[in-house]
């Protein structure tokens, strides 16, 4: 069935499920309910909790696997988030972790 095209396995590429999960952890910050999110998070300011954490408006994501092994996924991703900074008004807005790249290098 398959190389007729009536079925189509899932997931779709090995990357799949690990841009998924990087997507959800987003997904659980814009619904307001970030508990699952927070599993997933490491480095988070003790700020970004004290109030419930900022509300995420809305968000983009570019994610690209750079590299998947049975072991473990790497990506890069790009983010564009709206952040409600009105929950969190001791936030810091400001990144203080390592230098970010430019852009996501193509090939990983």
């Amino acid at each position: 069935m398959a190389r007729t095209g009536i079925f189509v396995g899932f997931p779709p590429d090995p990357g799949y499920d690990s841009v998924n999960a990087l997507r959800q952890v987003f997904e659980g910050l814009q619904c307001g309910q970030p508990s699952w999110s927070v599993r997933f998070m490491t480095g988070v300011p003790g700020a970004f909790w004290a109030t419930g954490g900022p509300s995420l408006a809305s968000f983009t994501l570019r994610p690209r696997v750079v590299s998947l092994d049975a072991n473990e996924a790497r990506l890069a991703f790009q983010l564009n988030a709206v952040i409600d900074l009105r929950r969190a008004p001791g936030l810091s807005t400001r990144y203080d972790g390592p230098p970010l790249p430019e852009e996501v290098p193509a090939g990983g």
